[in-house]
């Protein structure tokens, strides 16, 4: 894979340390994500984020993973698939419930 790629990766679901912007509950957040996207396999992860993180079509995602445009929508259904498995939603569900109520307290 080409480092560009790798380094889209690492910016967006790794926190620097030493930012000050960086709000506890968006590293929290970050690592929960990291470990539900840890029991997914590379190629999982790897159209999951080209398709959702960098907004890529099937078609430059596949030119990216050197598959065809099929096979990325493959992998990205059976990626989602496996994220809304109780074991993986239910991390996923309380981080979405816990933001929205965070959101419902700043708006007032």
């Amino acid at each position: 894979m080409s480092k560009d790629f790798i380094s889209i990766i690492y910016k967006t679901f790794y926190l620097p340390e030493n930012k000050s912007e960086c709000v506890e509950d968006s590293k929290d957040s970050r690592k929960a994500l990291v470990n539900v996207l840890d029991t997914l396999n590379g190629r999982e992860v790897v159209a999951l984020v080209l398709r959702n993180v960098c907004s890529m079509t099937y078609r430059e995602s596949g030119e990216i993973m050197g598959i065809t445009p099929e096979r990325v929508r493959q992998i990205e259904h059976k990626g989602y698939r496996k994220l809304r498995h109780p074991t993986r939603s239910h991390v996923l569900k309380q981080f979405l419930t816990h933001n929205q109520s965070v959101e419902q307290t700043a708006r007032r």
